[in-house]
């Protein structure tokens, strides 16, 4: 299983969850993503590096990317 731990750097707080090998993992909806006063979302990091089944890598500390780069 895998801990998953979410560090808003001081926004609004999401409670951690745990996800299982092979489970996927649900998108967060729209009301649920952190706020900041004066910040701007611009997506999640890793904390450590990652790759996807397609073999997509994503870097450590790097913001996750969508298909189209955004």
């Amino acid at each position: 299983h895998y801990d998953v731990i979410f560090d808003t750097q001081g926004g609004t707080p999401l409670q951690s969850r745990t996800y299982y090998y092979d489970q996927e993992i649900p998108k967060i909806d729209e009301q649920s993503i952190p706020r900041k006063k004066g910040s701007e979302f611009l997506g999640w990091k890793p904390s450590h590096n990652l790759v996807g089944e397609d073999g997509t890598k994503y870097k450590k500390g790097e913001i996750i990317k969508d298909g189209s780069g955004n």
